[in-house]
This record gives C-alpha cells, sequence and structure tokens, in this order.
C-alpha cells in the first residue's frame, strides 16, 4: 500500500540517510571546528578598557549577531553550510547518475523533498546545540558561572533557527531547480 504512513516512513529513511551521509563526510569536523573557533575566540569582553561580565546576553549577542555588523561578519559560515550542504544532498543523486531510477520509483516528489529538508534541518539543529554548548563553555572559561540555559535555547533555537530553516528551505528549492551546481 503506498497511503500517507508509507510516504512518512519514505521520508524518514531518506532523512536518516541523507543526514548519515552529511555526518558520516567530513561535516561533523566542520561543525566541530566552527562551535571550536567560538570557543577558542572568546578574548576577555571589555567596553572601554574596563572588563565586564561574560554574561549569556552578551555571548549571544555574539554568537546570533546579525550579519550588517561588522565585528560579527565571520558568521556567513553558517548561511555557507546551509548552500554546500543543500547542494550536496540535491546533487548527490544526479553526479551518481540515479536521479531517473530515482524518479521511477512510486514516490511522490514531496517526499524526497521533505526528506532532505529534514536531514538539513537536523544539521542545523546539530549546529545551534554545539553553538549553545560552545557559548556555555565560553562563558565558564571567562570566569562567569550564571549560564542562563533558557536564555540560549530561546535565542538559538527560537529565533535564529526559523531564519536559518527559513534559508535551507530557499537553498533547496533553488538547487532542485538549477541545473547546474
Amino acid at each position: 500500500t503506498f497511503g500517507f504512513t508509507t510516504h512518512v516512513r519514505q521520508m524518514l529513511a531518506i532523512a536518516r540517510e541523507s543526514f548519515e551521509a552529511i555526518v558520516r563526510g567530513w561535516g561533523w569536523l566542520i561543525l566541530a571546528a566552527t562551535a571550536a573557533f567560538l570557543m577558542f575566540s572568546a578574548t576577555p569582553i571589555a567596553h572601554m578598557g574596563v572588563p565586564m561580565f561574560a554574561t549569556a546576553e552578551r555571548i549571544l549577542g555574539f554568537l546570533a549577531a546579525p550579519l550588517t555588523r561588522t565585528p560579527e561578519i565571520n558568521w556567513i559560515i553558517v548561511p555557507l553550510l546551509i548552500i554546500f550542504y543543500a547542494g550536496e544532498l540535491v546533487w548527490r543523486e544526479r553526479d551518481a547518475r540515479s536521479c531517473q531510477i530515482t524518479d521511477a520509483t512510486p514516490t511522490p516528489e514531496w517526499v524526497l523533498f521533505a526528506g532532505k529538508f529534514v536531514a538539513l534541518s537536523l544539521m542545523l539543529v546539530t549546529l545551534q546545540a554545539l553553538m549553545m554548548a560552545a557559548g556555555m563553555l565560553t562563558q565558564m572559561l571567562l570566569g562567569y558561572y550564571d549560564l542562563q540555559a533558557e536564555l540560549y535555547v530561546r535565542t538559538l533555537f527560537g529565533l535564529q533557527l526559523v531564519d536559518y530553516l527559513l534559508f535551507a528551505l530557499l537553498a533547496l528549492v533553488v538547487h532542485t531547480l538549477a541545473n547546474h551546481k
């Protein structure tokens, strides 16, 4: 039977396989290196020479900074990771020349697309969890132990993750419609 539950199972199988393909390669190294960069780039926070406490708000100001601010322009790496992994997920079948076989299966297109989107979403959730851990570890390295985990969760998973997921959806759509990498 090819009902809705079968399609959901197929979508979850595609998501699991795609997520494993992301983390099996050197993807974990990039995610871990991004979080480690955060941790090791932690310098004592000061304003006009006066040292300040490394509160969660100040660390999150660095982690979740908009791209328009010049000191935090180095966080363009997350959108670049999204574009790269969206392209890898979409073009993996095309490069292996198995996309015609995949198209011949009795699977709707939305199952394939949604499975890849779920895998990309899992990668982003993992990245945000690593960022949260790196931010908290940075606070502890700087000698401030009031971590405020709920503020990290609300900011990184509530606000910033939504933006990243929308960008991931756009990147998947563009890579699916485009005929070239």
